[in-house]
């Protein structure tokens, strides 16, 4: 049956044009004119609007997750996408343009990266989503890891002043990390982001060649983890303790009614909540520290209402798709079972033709 079009597609179409007349704010993080230490903070990249809409769009992720809808899922990636997109150009913009880069990265690395990764493992793990929409993913990030060595090398003291206080950071404690004694940290956290970006790069690029190949998605991973654990009906099975693991991954995928499935499930929401919530906390909490002034950029303009209303027309959309899209779960659910239908004949008749050669070894005749 074909799907009917999704109501999330024409929001972010309507958002896309409206960008276009989006122009960027005119202040850069930096410092007020001297003898002041107040920091000055740029609205179109960590403003109230652009945070919402982060925040929105993981929490819509979490409620995909959480109700085990596959297709909304997928959908979080693309408003992710977004905002995503625009916040890098931001930022090499600033950086370009002599801002504190230190502290504006730092800020984004939680709000920006951390953050919308932590919730597409889960969805990677739990959903699917089109190639092409996880190459966009893996390309961005791959181009923010790999610019940390040029910020944290040779822009690490741009925009401080040695008169003012060392800027801090927020991870459960206040924590300096704009004085020189985190500089060979910072160092050795770029090689290991660079490392990254070349892995995302490289699976960026194989995304692409799939969706160019007309590949529209895959099965998730603890899907195939299930099938690669469950015991085989030909004897070659993966032991007891993988057929315990395979029915532990689908009790978490599936979701059951016992009290074990309950507890498992309920742990895995609970730890998906409480990690978006210490990196939301973190960038809030980084922001208050510094006392960094945003009222450069009021919460009415176009560079914050756009991202902010991207991440409420996510949650529109989740709810959406969780209220009126039955059809398309119902499909995917049949999908589902005629696949695993079709694994288990296959298997079947490849035991059966097993049987019939041992029959045929034994008492000496040909196979027909």
């Amino acid at each position: 049956m074909p799907s009917k079009p999704h109501i999330h597609n024409l929001y972010l179409l309507y958002l896309l044009i409206l960008s276009l007349s989006a122009t960027p704010a005119a202040a850069i993080t930096q410092y007020a004119e001297a003898p002041s230490c107040q920091i000055i903070g740029d609205p179109d990249i960590y403003g109230i609007g652009v945070r919402l809409g982060y925040y929105l769009t993981f929490f819509a992720g979490a409620i995909a997750v959480c109700s085990r809808n596959k297709r909304a899922m997928g959908e979080t990636i693309k408003p992710i996408n977004i905002i995503f997109c625009a916040v890098l150009i931001a930022l090499i913009r600033n950086t370009l343009k002599g801002s504190f880069a230190l502290l504006e990265w730092q800020i984004t690395i939680l709000s920006v990266w951390s953050l919308p990764t932590f919730l597409c493992v889960l969805i990677f793990t739990f959903g699917s989503a089109r190639p092409a929409s996880w190459a966009i993913y893996l390309l961005l990030s791959s181009i923010y890891l790999g610019l940390t060595p040029w910020l944290y090398w040779t822009r690490r003291e741009q925009g401080q002043r040695m008169d003012c206080p060392v800027f801090k950071t927020w991870f459960f404690r206040p924590v300096s990390t704009g004085n020189r004694s985190s500089a060979k940290a910072l160092k050795v956290l770029s090689i290991l982001y660079c490392i990254f970006a070349f892995l995302f790069l490289g699976l960026a690029v194989r995304l692409l060649y799939k969706a160019v190949k007309g590949n529209k998605g895959s099965r998730p991973l603890i899907s195939r983890l299930v099938e690669k654990l469950k015991p085989s009906s030909d004897g070659n099975d993966n032991g007891e303790r993988g057929g315990y693991r395979a029915e532990l991954l689908r009790t978490l995928d599936e979701g059951s009614g016992s009290k074990r499935g309950k507890f498992w499930r309920a742990l895995m929401h609970l730890v998906m909540i409480l990690g978006g919530g210490v990196m939301i906390a973190a960038v809030e909490k980084t922001i208050a520290l510094n006392d960094i002034d945003l009222s450069e950029g009021e919460f009415g303009d176009a560079g914050q209402l756009i991202p902010f209303f991207i991440g409420l027309f996510t949650i529109i959309s989740t709810l959406w798709s969780l209220c009126f899209d039955r059809d398309n779960a119902e499909d995917t659910h049949t999908n589902s079972g005629q696949e695993q239908g079709e694994q288990q004949a296959n298997d079947l008749g490849r035991n059966s033709g097993q049987g019939q050669e041992k029959q045929c070894v034994t008492t000496g005749d040909s196979p027909v």
